[in-house]
Order: C-alpha cells, then structure tokens, then sequence
C-alpha cells in the first residue's frame, strides 16, 4: 500500500447525522502521520462529545434542550478550528494527485426567524471550491462571493447584512454524491459602532440534511443546513441556509 493510501486511509471518518466527514471514533487501519497525531487525538474526542450530546439532545425534556444545544454549537465551533488545520496536515503529509479546482454555480437562500429580516437573501452566486485526497474526499471553499441583503430596516437603522466566510471545511463522496460543509460566516453590519452589532453563524450545510439532494453524474446538487446565530443582533435566531446549484467540473 503506497504512503498516499495508508494516508487517506487514515482521514476516512465517521459521517455523522449532520452529514460532517470528522476524524475517526475507531483507530484507523493505518498510523496517523506524528505531526498529524495531536490534532487527530483532538478530533477523535470532540466526534465522541458531539455524538453523545446529539444523542442526549432527541430525549432531553424540553428545559434542558437549550443547554444541550449551546454544547453542541461549541463542539462544533471547536472542530471547525481543528479540522481544516488536520486536513492541512494530512495533505502536506500526503504524495496525492493535486487538487481539482471546481466552480459551484447556483443560488444561495438563507432564512431567519428574526422579524427584522422578514424576507430570504437569495443571490445568485459562483463559488470556488477545492476537492482534495486521492478519492477527492476532502472539500473546502477557495473563493466566496459577496452576499448583502436588501436594506434592512431595524429600529431608527437602515442597514446592510453581508456574509462573509471566516472558515470552511468538508468531505465528499464520489460514489454516492454525498457532500457537506461546514461553514463559520460572519453577518457583517454596515453600521458604525457603537451601533454596528456583527452575528456568526457556525453551521453544516450537506446533502443528508433535510432539503438535502446528493451529487448527480452531472454535478448538480443541494446543500442545506439549519443552525442558530450567536453573538450580535441575531444571537440565538435561527438560520436556514439552502445552496443548491451545480460543480463543475464534477469531482
């Protein structure tokens, strides 16, 4: 088996219910490269952390959930440190092909239940990803569009919301189309402080989600997630991100 398999081998994870690829909950089959091992070790608790409060989360009386789901956010939000800088490991560890550049190109639609924001901002977008691995199972974004609501009026405010990506990492599945990403975006207010109150949103965004539609051959597929913000004007509404378009070319 050639170092760049025993490699791979090693970063094929656990897919959870939120359709992330995090490291394995089982030792893999081959060694984790020594410069890599600290943050598998890392990320191999935090899947364990998360798996249990997901759990805990579906029978947890209805007091308790908001607490649960505060854990989850910043189990989730402490993998999306870890993860890509692993991933970078690996690669760097990795003799592998090259990357494949693709392009997403289609509409992102993104919900909140803040009734200051009454109407989705869709845009149409073009999105620049990164597939890497020997079977392209590791994906990130390489460029990100702008996206800035409508004016927003909030108060004696009249505002602009824009997105901007703070970091990105996620898996896909050739065979089966499966994808997914995890997302941490600020919601960048156009106001001056001490006004000006910015959100973050750390969420999934995948095919095994509800809404959700795997790969096609032709590279057509929908990510959507739902998670709630923190911080700002819109900490603890929820979001609803739905992007649904096509990669080209098809990983």
């Amino acid at each position: 088996m050639t170092p760049s398999r025993r490699i791979v081998t090693a970063l094929l994870g656990t897919v959870l219910s939120t359709g992330t690829l995090l490291a394995p909950t089982a030792a893999p089959a081959y060694a984790v490269p020594a410069p890599c091992q600290a943050d598998y070790n890392t990320l191999q608790g935090l899947n364990s952390d998360l798996d249990s409060l997901q759990e805990e989360l579906k029978t947890a009386a209805p007091p308790a959930k908001p607490h649960i789901a505060a854990q989850i956010k910043a189990v989730k939000a402490q993998i999306a440190k870890v993860q890509p800088r692993y991933e970078q490991c690996m690669r760097d560890n990795d003799a592998a092909a090259p990357p494949i550049q693709a392009t997403f190109t289609g509409r992102v639609t993104l919900t909140t239940n803040d009734s200051r924001m009454p109407k989705p901002i869709t845009r149409d977008v073009s999105i620049g990803l990164s597939y890497f691995g020997q079977n392209r199972e590791l994906v990130n974004i390489r460029e990100w569009p702008t996206i800035t609501s409508d004016p927003i009026q909030a108060g004696p405010f009249n505002l602009h919301v824009t997105v901007r990506l703070d970091q990105s990492s996620g898996s896909f599945n050739r065979s089966t189309g499966r994808m997914s990403l995890n997302l941490v975006l600020t919601f960048d207010e156009d106001l001056a402080a001490p006004a000006d109150s910015d959100s973050n949103l750390a969420i999934t965004v995948g095919t095994d989600q509800p809404g959700g539609v795997p790969m096609d051959a032709a590279g057509n597929v929908t990510l959507a997630g739902a998670d709630k913000f923190y911080h700002g004007h819109l900490n603890d509404k929820q979001a609803t991100i739905t992007v649904t378009g096509a990669v080209s070319p098809r990983p």
